[in-house]
């Protein structure tokens, strides 16, 4: 589900949907997936997987993806 939500947000303009990347975010999905299993923070996760993938100049798209994840129901305790 989180790979799903990446994948139409785009947060990173890489063009998955136009070009049908579906596995474009999978491995951050699957690592921020792994952080939330362990018990942090939506918000920590996010962020901790996106500087390790896209570097520190992704932190500016954070707050779209913590909102798209925690209005799914992701990370937000439930």
């Amino acid at each position: 589900m989180i790979n799903e939500k990446l994948y139409y947000l785009d947060p990173m303009n890489t063009g998955s949907v136009d070009n049908e990347l579906d596995d474009e975010y999978c491995r951050l999905a699957e690592g921020i997936a792994q952080s939330l299993h362990e018990g942090i923070q939506v918000e920590k996760a996010v962020q901790s997987e996106f500087v390790f993938w896209f570097g520190e100049q992704s932190k500016d798209k954070l707050l779209s993806v913590c909102s798209a994840l925690k209005e799914a129901g992701i990370g937000d305790g439930k």
